[in-house]
């Protein structure tokens, strides 16, 4: 009871800027985690990390007790959601959706510079995100993301992507946004000039690449104008501040860690499949959403894990011997979060 108590008191108003959903998880989810044992185990094992990572009151040596503590709790959450969930229906759709997230988080979290001597570097290979992703993704069906069927669900909130034009002219005004964009328009450029290398048994024309690549344009855009709105007016370009205004008339709010998750909840079951499978352009794409990652600043679970998801994708792309044209393309990356 005394993890639960502080997750409602303090940890579910750090996974995101927005006040709101804090309110979401210390309310909401966590009747129902009174309803599913799989998602409080999921939240206990969370709370633990966040204890570990940012109670100053714990001393080094107690870490690794906590740390027990936390993989107790992952692995009972693991046990139960295989042993309850065969398939993704409307009356369960939520509780997977919150399993995930708060799974994705805690394997994310173990970057932060405080516990990841305890976990090791490899985030790719030592993790299993992605691999989360994809278990879950695997019970929808159909070819859905968990994105997907949440559109009708109140807590869609929590990942925002509307398919829309929305285009706001902080992609000319902020310079965080026009470097990031200019290299993702060079990196298009390439892998569509390369498209026949990409081509797999999965992928017979290439444009999941394209795809995702699109997805994470907007999401960079959505992360920008995200931040661009946690900061006062009055240190706002005339350029942002109208971006700023854009955002208000279509009702986008504060939440850089959100429209960032987004991209990870929306991006298909192949690529997905091309990741896990160390494809190197998948890699590539990843290594440039971790830059991205790596300029969102103040949650203590993203501490880290920017720097991590580039150092692990370089490692791997390292280790098949690609050829140097895909190394070239992970410099910048490298230096963003170096």
């Amino acid at each position: 009871m005394d993890l639960l108590r502080t997750f409602v008191k303090s940890t579910a108003f750090t996974i995101s800027e927005d006040a709101a959903i804090g309110d979401v998880f210390s309310g909401y989810v966590v009747d129902l985690a009174m309803k599913q044992q799989f998602v409080l185990h999921a939240i206990l094992c969370l709370t633990a990390l966040h204890r570990a990572a940012t109670d100053t009151s714990v001393d080094d040596p107690d870490i690794p007790s906590l740390l027990d503590v936390a993989a107790e709790h992952q692995t009972l959450s693991r046990i139960l959601f295989h042993d309850t969930i065969q398939a993704v229906v409307p009356e369960n759709v939520e509780a997977v959706f919150v399993y995930t997230s708060l799974v994705s988080v805690s394997i994310w979290c173990k970057q932060h510079p405080r516990l990841r001597q305890h976990y090791g570097h490899d985030l790719l290979t030592q993790t299993g995100w992605i691999r989360t992703l994809r278990g879950t993704n695997s019970l929808l069906g159909d070819g859905k993301s968990i994105g997907t069927w949440l559109e009708a669900s109140p807590l869609a909130a929590l990942i925002p992507y509307e398919k829309d034009s929305f285009n706001p002219s902080a992609y000319n005004g902020n310079e965080w946004v026009k470097k990031i964009a200019w290299r993702l328009d060079g990196l298009q450029a390439w892998l569509e000039s390369h498209q026949s290398t990409h081509r797999t048994p999965q992928n017979s024309s290439g444009d999941i690449y394209m795809l995702t690549l699109g997805l994470l344009r907007t999401t960079l855009l959505r992360v920008a104008t995200a931040q661009m709105l946690l900061q006062s007016d009055t240190t706002l370009s005339p350029v942002d501040s109208a971006a700023v205004q854009e955002c208000r008339d279509y009702k986008i709010t504060a939440r850089p860690t959100s429209s960032s998750t987004a991209w990870l909840f929306h991006i298909s079951n192949e690529f997905l499949n091309q990741l896990d499978a160390s494809s190197p352009a998948a890699l590539l794409l990843l290594a440039y959403f971790g830059a991205m990652v790596h300029g969102i600043q103040g949650l203590w679970h993203y501490e880290g894990l920017g720097r991590a998801i580039v150092e692990s994708c370089q490692a791997q792309l390292v280790a098949q011997e690609c050829h140097e044209e895909y190394l070239s393309w992970m410099k910048w990356p490298l230096e963003v979060t170096a």
